[in-house]
């Protein structure tokens, strides 16, 4: 280990400037890591509003499939996170339990 450390000081870099390179490539990949985790989660629950019926949203309504497709494309930082741990925990509660949905209106 000596040996790379006298490698990066003979081309005019210190031991600080060799961990803060290696601190910068390791943000740096987790915060894409992060990001495609992000992403992954956003195109799940696309697909899962687009492939949900209007009745099947705890909310209930005729367009709220329409208002939460665009929610999660033009809000998405904070409806993605909602949409996982409030709507889609909601249905699957219900499912679980066979409750049924109270009609309001």
């Amino acid at each position: 280990m000596e040996n790379v450390f006298n490698i990066f000081t003979a081309a005019g870099l210190s031991s600080f400037a060799l961990i803060f390179i290696i601190f910068i490539f390791l943000f740096y990949f987790l915060m894409f890591g992060i990001g495609v985790t992000i992403f992954v989660f956003w195109i799940i629950a696309l697909v899962d509003v687009a492939k949900r019926k209007d009745d099947e949203f705890p909310s209930g309504g005729e367009n709220i499939r329409v208002v939460w497709i665009l929610l999660l494309i033009f809000i998405w930082v904070s409806s993605v996170p909602y949409y996982f741990l409030v709507i889609k925990n909601k249905t699957k509660t219900a499912k679980e339990t066979g409750e049924k949905k109270i009609e309001t209106k």
